[in-house]
């Protein structure tokens, strides 16, 4: 039995995924200016569509994946899955936190007439701006840090 290659299926993917991505961009940059009722260009839809689409596939493959992995670890070595536990755990704990402490206070827009200004989408809204707000501290420490130990490094 021939095994699949996944690297090139991974590839053929990638490239269309991109391609995908580059006419979509190119349809919202510059074509489809046609607006609807509520003054929301076509080209807008069709872009959120498609970013959601890409999120949600990426984040559905990362879960399967992380699922298949943890089982097969827990099924050669039990001890070697209580790292990865521990880390979901906090990332559990780091966004629930971070729901807790959103705010679901309902905005009051003038024009707005959407579906999202609710509470729990406003919670959800404060929970991601505060895991990118940890994540750009982190990747600004990290970097801060590495130009210092580099050049303490070379100055030794």
């Amino acid at each position: 039995m021939k095994l699949i290659n996944t690297n090139k299926i991974s590839t053929i993917v990638l490239w269309i995924c991109m391609i995908i991505s580059i006419m979509v961009f190119g349809v919202f940059y510059y074509g489809l200016i046609v607006y609807s009722d509520s003054k929301n260009t076509i080209a807008t839809s069709i872009l959120l569509n498609w970013l959601y689409l890409i999120v949600f596939i990426s984040i559905s493959i990362t879960l399967i994946f992380t699922v298949i992995q943890f089982v097969f670890k827990w099924k050669d070595n039990p001890k070697s899955i209580i790292q990865p536990l521990i880390w979901g755990i906090m990332l559990g704990l780091f966004f629930g936190s971070g729901y807790l402490l959103g705010d679901g206070t309902i905005l009051n827009i003038s024009g707005y007439e959407g579906v999202e200004n609710t509470y729990h989408w406003l919670k959800l809204t404060d929970m991601w701006m505060y895991t990118i707000y940890l994540l750009l501290s982190i990747t600004f420490i990290a970097v801060l840090t590495g130009i210092i130990w580099s050049y303490l490094k070379k100055n030794r």
